[in-house]
């Protein structure tokens, strides 16, 4: 019995070209467009530009860390690391509220079913 992929060789309009992209599409290196039903040949992703971007926005931060005072990169650290600890603090307290309305959900819940 043929399946999707051998059936394809039967077609006498299906080239070999098209059936291997077709393969690739479905197993290989195109397989985030395996869904598209064309037998063509897929286009080229345009590149992204996160990874060079995040590289020049580090450069900068080192470069202006660099240019600091020793008294300015520590005053630097400690708000850093002020702003780090009240994140938690804050991450801490929403994790309990939303436990609390968990609770209270489930609370409600099991007074309705009574």
């Amino acid at each position: 019995m043929p399946t999707g992929y051998t059936a394809v060789e039967e077609e006498e309009d299906v080239t070999f070209k098209q059936y291997l992209l077709g393969c690739a599409r479905a197993f290989g290196a195109c397989f985030h467009r395996r869904d598209d039903g064309s037998l063509n040949q897929p286009e080229h992703q345009k590149e992204s530009d996160y990874n060079k971007n995040s590289l020049l926005s580090i450069q900068e931060e080192l470069k202006k860390l660099l240019d600091m005072t020793a008294e300015e990169r520590n005053e630097a650290a400690k708000i850093d690391y002020l702003n780090r600890i009240n994140d938690k603090v804050f991450g801490v307290a929403r994790e309990r509220r939303v436990k609390e309305a968990n609770e209270w959900i489930d609370a409600l819940y099991e007074s309705m079913k009574e």
